[in-house]
C-alpha cells in the first residue's frame, strides 16, 4: 500500500508535530484512499490492532506479591463477536510458558506495549483487581 502522507516535525518545543499529504500527491488521491476505510469503520469492519503478532508486550500482575511486570509474546489476535482478544505466551516473569488472552480494552491499563509504560503504570500503582 503506497504510503500518501507524511508526519511533519514540529519547528519549536511548544508545537505539535502533524500528518499532512506527501508534496508529490493529490488531494483526489488522498480521498479515494480515504473512502472505503471511512466506509468499513460505518459498518464496523475496520479494526485497528493494538499491536502486531510476534510483539512482546508487558503485562502489570497487580495480584502477585511482588507485582511483577510480565514480558508476553503475541501468538495470535482474534476478532470475533465479542470484540478482539490478543493471545499470549509469557515468555518472562511469574507464570512463564502460561498462554492466555487480554481483551483490547486492557491495553493501557494492565497490558502494555513497552516495559518503560508497564514500569511507569506499576509505579503509580497499576490496576489493582
Amino acid at each position: 500500500m503506497e504510503k500518501l502522507t507524511v508526519y511533519k516535525e514540529p519547528k519549536y518545543p511548544c508545537q505539535k508535530g502533524y500528518w499532512t499529504m506527501r508534496d508529490d500527491v493529490s488531494a483526489a488521491q488522498v480521498c479515494a484512499k480515504l473512502a472505503p476505510l471511512e466506509i468499513a469503520e460505518e459498518e464496523k469492519r475496520l479494526a485497528i490492532l493494538p499491536c502486531k503478532i510476534g510483539s512482546t508486550i508487558y503485562e502489570i500482575d497487580p495480584p502477585s506479591p511482588e507485582h511483577d511486570v510480565i514480558k508476553c509474546r503475541v501468538n495470535y489476535i482474534v476478532i470475533g463477536v465479542m470484540g478482539l482478544s490478543v493471545d499470549v505466551e509469557v515468555i518472562e516473569g511469574h507464570g512463564a510458558g502460561s498462554v492466555y488472552s487480554f481483551e483490547q480494552s486492557e491495553f493501557g491499563d494492565i497490558v502494555f506495549l513497552t516495559l518503560e509504560e508497564a514500569e511507569a503504570a506499576l509505579a503509580k500503582g497499576g490496576r489493582v483487581l
